[in-house]
């Protein structure tokens, strides 16, 4: 049985209140032990064994939502939560700005996706700061996608996990849906927020299965071969093949 967060998946309700972040940027120290050193008007931290110096931002989300988490999908940038507080998150990324998703799910009123600009230091470039280098087109489109919809088949079977396959199938099917009329872009972020919603609502023994590297990654390398930068129809294509190799064998 499908839970409620794959139900709903992307039928955002207007009864959400809105999410407020606040954003603080810093610069930090990454090492494996300090202490603090009390001072007349100061503190003084003694660092030692320095391992590197990162730049980042606080994220603090304000969400009646049951869960809200952020989520960018860039390659060198990383979000973990902190450990004092639920709601305040940790950005290490390289200076520039970056857009963040903000996910937020409720059971009674589904997911919403809200975007964030978030600037982390001095932009590197003026127009495009801290952007990731764009990657070379792929290979354009050789039109098989039935070789796409044997290995989504191919790799799911090797995970040995139905649940999950059940629920990635789910959302690939939902995210067609809610993709319609967008472009590649748009397209392509609903596809890559519906997964992780399905990955991230897993229970028990699936928690244990490596969905990102037995499956995601692979099947999206396979996809970049068949779909040029750019090309919606043939993306469209591609997510429904995948979506028609998670059910076309599932148990």
């Amino acid at each position: 049985m499908f839970k409620p967060i794959l139900i709903l998946l992307l039928l955002c309700s207007s009864a959400f209140a809105q999410v407020k972040v606040d954003v603080e940027p810093f610069s930090a120290i990454i090492a494996k032990s300090a202490r603090v050193e009390p001072l007349v008007d100061s503190v003084a931290v003694i660092v030692t064994d320095r391992i590197a110096d990162r730049s980042g931002a606080f994220l603090t989300i304000a969400s009646e939502s049951k869960w809200a988490t952020p989520y960018i999908d860039a390659s060198g940038v990383e979000i973990s939560q902190s450990q004092a507080d639920a709601k305040r998150w940790i950005m290490f990324a390289k200076p520039g700005k970056y857009r963040v998703q903000i996910i937020e799910f409720d059971p009674e009123r589904g997911p919403r996706f809200t975007p964030v600009e978030v600037v982390i230091g001095t932009p590197t470039k003026p127009d495009e700061p801290g952007t990731p280098e764009k990657p070379e087109d792929p290979k354009p489109p050789v039109g098989d996608f039935v070789a796409l919809r044997n290995s989504a088949d191919e790799l799911a079977d090797k995970l040995n996990d139905p649940p999950t396959r059940a629920s990635l199938a789910k959302a690939y099917e939902h995210a067609l849906n809610a993709a319609a009329g967008k472009d590649y872009a748009q397209s392509r972020e609903i596809v890559t927020m519906s997964r992780f919603i399905a990955l991230n609502s897993r229970e028990g023994a699936s928690l244990q299965k490596d969905w990102t590297s037995g499956f995601l990654k692979p099947i999206d390398a396979k996809l970049s071969q068949l779909v040029k930068a750019g090309d919606v129809a043939a993306y469209a294509l591609a997510i429904t093949a995948i979506q028609k190799g998670l059910v076309q064998n599932a148990n």
